[in-house]
């Protein structure tokens, strides 16, 4: 069987080799970048809990599962388009994939647009269905004004994290996550 000019690049493959010791070696830096974010949200509680004070963590911990379940739809999103992509790069299809990786961007931003308008019109909404307290909804709606705002930073993210996975570029992606992370714990 012959290698197409893609695969020409020593890049590994899930297809040949022990099955188990592929799924190890795809997942181990998936784990090690879940580690990360968890070690992130901890200290951005520690944070805010200590800067802002009580009512700015419970109006963030309120509010905190609209921004997954915002977040999951984009990945969600990000990870169909790597799908595809993975297929063309697998099939060694150039120009397939350079369309496929054109009309993910399209239809991410399309997305995003969408679910930020989305979100931000349902935003109040939803604050009164969670029956937030009164004196924390301000502060709930602000914060759901700036997660939202920044939905299409996070699908453009997401998206370019989507590309580089399609390509086996797994190690690249773990070392920027993890010094992302590390990034803002810091600051």
């Amino acid at each position: 069987m012959g290698q197409t000019e893609l695969q020409k690049k020593d890049v590994k493959t899930l297809t040949e080799g022990a099955p188990w010791k592929l799924l190890l070696l795809f997942s181990l830096p998936l784990m090690a970048g879940n580690i990360f974010q968890q070690m992130y949200t901890m200290v951005d509680t520690a944070v805010v809990g200590r800067v802002l004070g009580v009512d700015a963590l419970a109006a963030l911990g309120t509010v905190d599962w609209l921004n997954w379940l915002t977040l999951g739809t984009i990945q969600g999103f990000t990870q169909g388009f790597s799908i595809l992509m993975a297929q063309r790069f697998g099939a060694g299809e150039k120009e397939k994939l350079r369309r496929t990786i054109t009309n993910s961007i399209f239809l991410a931003m399309l997305c995003a647009l969408c679910l930020t308008v989305l979100s931000e019109a349902a935003a109040g909404w939803a604050i009164s269905l969670l029956k937030t307290p009164v004196e924390i909804r301000p502060v709930s709606m602000a914060y759901l004004r700036i997660l939202f705002g920044g939905l299409p930073i996070v699908m453009a993210y997401n998206l370019a994290a989507a590309v580089l996975r399609a390509d086996a570029g797994r190690g690249y992606c773990l070392r920027r996550s993890a010094a992302k992370q590390w990034r803002q714990m810091g600051s």
